[in-house]
């Protein structure tokens, strides 16, 4: 914060980041001492304002259910509402922020909470589907790869989709098979549902190695497109720059650095 002090020539709204369970950044919500120390620097600045508290409970990826979601939910909600009523009295117009695909997908008590910030909550994923935030209907990204080889005798098809598309994000369903994607037959107006068995198995820099059962492998030639839904749409979006609708119209994404 005194490094930010130091710096900013602007005006700014600074939240503070509150640890409830994620473990990656951010203060405890039981450290008051910490927290009021940052508020003593914010007093400090002519150009920061405090806004309030900010969370992102990234332990519900881990969640395998509905239960345990909504359970990292509500102590996530508590631990927010309760530190916000400490401070409400200094700071009447403190926000409380919190936000995770998983807990804003399947969540409806967020009485106390000003913001929410579903980062995925518009494409979802396998990922998504896997922990229980959405169906596989929800899903409103694929990949359209072309089949570059098919071996029978493998049971496999390559395809030109490889890590720099998907990233190397797996995902290690309840059946226990690892996959970084799943094959969909792509039409007209999108995609049907999953080819039975048919999924990613492996990846390479620029490839990926399709799992593909004999009595399916036989409807597939090389040259033809076939859709994958991605483990992680975030990633697999950011890698390709621009979005591509079902009626055609490409879709430029904000250029990095702007």
């Amino acid at each position: 914060m005194r490094l930010l002090q130091s710096k900013i020539k602007s005006f700014i709204n600074v939240f503070i980041e509150i640890d409830n369970g994620y473990h990656r950044t951010g203060v405890r919500p039981d450290q008051d001492s910490l927290i009021h120390g940052i508020l003593a620097v914010i007093k400090e600045s002519n150009f920061v304002t405090f806004a309030g508290f900010l969370s992102h409970a990234g332990h519900a990826y881990k969640a395998r259910s509905t239960s345990e979601i909504l359970n990292v939910h509500d102590t996530t909600k508590r631990l927010m509402v309760e530190l916000g009523n400490r401070y409400r009295h200094e700071f009447p117009n403190l926000k409380l922020s919190i936000g995770d695909t998983p807990t804003c997908s399947v969540a409806n008590d967020f009485d106390g909470v000003d913001e929410i910030r579903p980062g995925n909550f518009i494409f979802y994923d396998l990922t998504q589907k896997e922990i229980g935030s959405c169906e596989l209907s929800d899903v409103s990204v694929c990949m359209a790869c072309p089949i570059v080889a098919v071996y029978p005798e493998r049971g496999e098809m390559i395809i030109h989709g490889g890590a720099v598309h998907f990233s190397k994000d797996s995902l290690t369903t309840m059946g226990k098979t690892v996959l970084f994607g799943q094959a969909v037959q792509l039409t007209t107006n999108g995609w049907n549902r999953p080819l039975e068995n048919v999924y990613l198995k492996s990846l390479s820099q620029e490839h990926g190695i399709l799992h593909c059962p004999d009595e399916m492998i036989a409807h597939f030639k090389v040259g033809d497109i076939i859709g994958v839904i991605p483990v992680h749409s975030c990633l697999t979006a950011d890698s390709m720059g621009c979005y591509q609708r079902l009626t055609g119209e490409k879709i430029d994404m904000m250029k990095k650095g702007s």
